[in-house]
């Protein structure tokens, strides 16, 4: 019911935010959908402007279905004497299914390139940042940590070892602050960060992974040192993303833009560019009347773009015409009249043990990661198996009579 209202509100925001764009040339909102304010509330904006850019990827799925439904691929292949016997349609869809697995891997083993590293069972992850103007010395002789963190900079150590909570002390030192022993608490299977503020310490978990919506993920770490409020600028937008104030802020998703902090209508920090799938701390001190910014990428974004799908998506769609739609004809065709129906319930049966076999292989390597099916050459398997049936058509077609 809530989700069948919000679709709703969306398409009565779309009109009410193009007839305020054309009838109010000169307002002040930068993006058409801003005007919209009034009657809807913010959250609710941004998640119709995120739909909006999901939506805009779809408008080159047609020419897909296009593809699939044969409108263009077989006159093409006829008129020019192509592929005219049905068993080199079925070779040749076989051969590109696999290709398209091939391409699937690939894609897959660079895309893993950018992956977080997430926390394991029995290690805990630590991260320390330094909000003060100058370097810290942190120092755990059991943990063998001995580690200078420059200003506006931090420590990680991915591999700590705990079992359930762990307490552990470490030791600071540093030019602008009192030499302290504190004791750190972290805990199993978690990420577990502190942020040195003056001669205050304050911890916070971390989600290291990226964001579902694939949208970059921001923090901001702003020391005590920061009295006025602060605004996170879109540059591409021409609009406030988010107001800033000192301490720990929660993590936050916003548009992949270059952007700038602004207080008030000054800009303190230039060319704060954030990537889609990136996750990233952004800490901020003032010494002196002068702003100090440094970004630290917690996870790398997202390596390749989406538009690396539309070629596996092209060649699947390409071997189903070839291969599924041929083949359904072919066996109808061939087949007696009294066993037509028999030789198409062999056929569908056929499919069926194709995704049975699936399942079997997804059961057997489900405490596999994707990329270790890809290390192991588990992948490249399948696409020899999907190549494997060509041989019997191509056997079959270079028989007489076919």
């Amino acid at each position: 019911m809530v989700e069948s209202q919000a679709n709703n509100e969306m398409l009565q925001a779309k009109p009410l935010g193009v007839r305020n764009k054309i009838f109010r040339k000169n307002s002040e909102h930068q993006n058409w959908l801003d005007s919209t304010e009034p009657t809807y509330d913010r959250g609710f904006i941004q998640d119709v402007r995120k739909t909006i850019s999901i939506l805009t990827m779809f408008t080159t799925l047609p020419m897909f279905w296009a593809l699939l439904d044969q409108l263009y691929v077989y006159p093409f292949l006829t008129t020019r004497s192509i592929l005219t016997n049905p068993l080199h349609k079925l070779t040749l869809g076989g051969v590109v299914a696999a290709l398209a697995f091939v391409m699937s891997g690939i894609v897959e083993i660079y895309i893993k390139t950018t992956d977080p590293v997430l926390p394991e069972p029995g290690f805990s992850q630590l991260r320390i940042y330094n909000g003060n103007p100058c370097s810290i010395l942190i120092q755990n002789v059991q943990q063998n940590i001995m580690y200078t963190i420059p200003s506006l900079s931090h420590f990680t150590n991915k591999q700590m070892n705990v079992k359930n909570t762990t307490e552990v002390r470490l030791r600071f030192d540093g030019s602008c602050i009192e030499a302290q022993d504190e004791i750190f608490s972290l805990e199993d299977n978690m990420a577990v960060s502190f942020f040195i503020s003056g001669n205050n310490i304050e911890r916070f978990t971390e989600t290291v992974d990226k964001s579902k919506s694939g949208l970059p993920v921001v923090r901001f770490l702003l020391t005590d040192n920061i009295e006025s409020n602060l605004s996170l600028f879109n540059e591409i937008h021409k609009e406030v993303e988010v107001y800033l104030s000192a301490g720990i802020s929660s993590q936050m998703e916003v548009f992949m833009a270059e952007y700038t902090i602004r207080d008030g209508y000054t800009i303190i920090a230039r060319n704060i560019k954030m990537d889609n799938g990136g996750v990233y701390n952004i800490i901020m001190d003032k010494v002196d009347n002068n702003y100090e910014t440094n970004m630290v990428t917690i996870t790398q974004p997202n390596s390749i773009t989406m538009a690396w799908l539309l070629p596996q998506l092209l060649m699947i769609a390409i071997a189903e015409v070839l291969f599924a739609i041929t083949g359904s004809e072919f066996i109808f065709k061939e087949a007696p009249e009294s066993m037509k129906s028999v030789m198409t319930a062999a056929w569908l049966i056929i499919e069926a043990i194709g995704n049975i076999i699936i399942i079997v292989i997804t059961r057997i390597f489900i405490d596999f990661s994707q990329v270790s099916h890809l290390t192991h050459g588990v992948w490249w398997r399948v696409s020899a198996l999907c190549a494997q049936p060509v041989a019997v058509p191509v056997h079959i077609s270079e028989g007489p009579g076919v």
